[in-house]
């Protein structure tokens, strides 16, 4: 368990992640956030960061983050300044809502995933944002979690 002080400017949800090779110790976020962006969100996710770092060696964070990464504002630096100050890499600048725009981001430490794989599927109509798809080094499927059951 992370003892993280209470987030009110987004939300997310954590786990751990099973790796392979020589990852240990993965933790990976889901985080969506709305509305305007103000200093509350990013003292907030250095916060969070902060505490998963003492815990987790690895980490990827990904989700709608509602910031254009690919513009030079204000909050794009302010987000990729607190991400590189614990190693994170961004995946991609590519767009990936319908109007536009790179909003939905995942970071990652080094090596966690492979930048090469990213796409970006702009013909799923399911939603006003698109797909990211990526490959991952350090996800395992678990074999040994089959179970058959019989039932008379």
């Amino acid at each position: 368990n992370i003892d993280v002080p209470e987030i009110s400017s987004f939300g997310y949800i954590a786990g751990k992640v099973n790796g392979i090779k020589s990852f240990t110790n993965v933790v990976l976020i889901c985080l969506y956030r709305t509305g305007p962006v103000n200093s509350k969100f990013f003292s907030d996710i250095n916060d969070l960061l902060g505490k998963v770092f003492l815990c987790y060696e690895n980490v990827i964070i990904a989700g709608d983050f509602n910031i254009h990464i690919e513009r030079s504002c204000n909050e794009a630096r302010k987000l990729l300044e607190i991400t590189e100050s614990y190693d994170l890499n961004l995946l991609s600048e590519q767009p990936t809502h319908r109007d536009g725009g790179c909003i939905d981001l995942l970071f990652y430490s080094a090596d966690l995933v492979d930048p090469t794989s990213v796409q970006i599927d702009n013909a799923v109509d399911l939603s006003d944002h698109y797909p990211v798809f990526t490959s991952s080094l350090v996800m395992e499927l678990n074999k040994k979690a089959t179970k058959k059951v019989t039932y008379r």
